[in-house]
């Protein structure tokens, strides 16, 4: 036990040497730490794969690998390992889905993600994001107790999905997306249609997709 703690030590003091690194965008230096961070932190989890701090280590370091990846041009490779930062967070909020901490953990991931993909010739990868986020929460909609706070989520990344599909000139999903969120917040609006905000969700809903209905002629 006492070796997994000063490995978990250790492997924070590389992550965050590689993030002081990225900081000055060194990135190719940061690469190294950031690797060596990544693997003794898989190899903790190994011994105690239910908890949820290390496997929360290891989320960020996939997460910091695949930012990494992006910034030095290499996309498909960041994707590989941003899809490994999101399976890890899958994972922890599978076993605890009303888990505020994790919840705020993945939302950011996926901002931070959204951005360095798309300011490095990512858009699609960027949307592919919220379409995986959009997926957990429909998930975790059906398990967890907090379901209207999931649905929210839900909505909430359906039309950025729909938004970034549509950025990409892809309508037909950019659509779907747009009335699957349209459905979510009906559901919402009839558990409460005395609620403005749900409301306000549901009729922004309605134009999003007349916006890209609109665009399809």
């Amino acid at each position: 036990p006492s070796r997994r703690k000063w490995r978990k030590e250790k492997a924070t003091l590389l992550n965050n040497i590689g993030s002081a690194l990225a900081e000055q965008n060194l990135d190719e230096r940061a690469t190294g730490y950031f690797e060596r961070a990544r693997e003794l932190r898989q190899e903790i989890v190994v011994f105690d794969p239910n908890n949820v701090s290390w496997r929360s280590d290891l989320a960020n370091s996939e997460y910091n690998r695949a930012v990494n990846a992006i910034k030095k041009g290499d996309v498909a490779e960041g994707w590989r390992r941003a899809d490994d930062c999101l399976e890890q967070m899958g994972i922890m909020l599978g076993s605890e889905p009303d888990n505020a901490s994790l919840h705020q953990n993945l939302q950011d991931y996926v901002r931070e993600l959204s951005i360095a993909f798309r300011e490095n010739g990512g858009l699609s990868e960027s949307a592919k994001l919220y379409e995986w986020a959009e997926k957990l929460f429909a998930d975790l909609a059906g398990l967890a107790e907090e379901r209207e706070s999931n649905l929210f989520r839900r909505a909430e990344v359906l039309k950025i999905a729909g938004e970034r599909r549509a950025d990409l000139g892809n309508l037909q999903s950019s659509t779907a997306h747009f009335q699957n969120g349209i459905d979510v917040m009906l559901e919402l609006y009839r558990a409460d249609p005395d609620d403005p905000k749900r409301r306000y969700l549901l009729a922004s809903a309605i134009a999003n997709r007349a916006w890209v209905s609109e665009k399809q002629g």
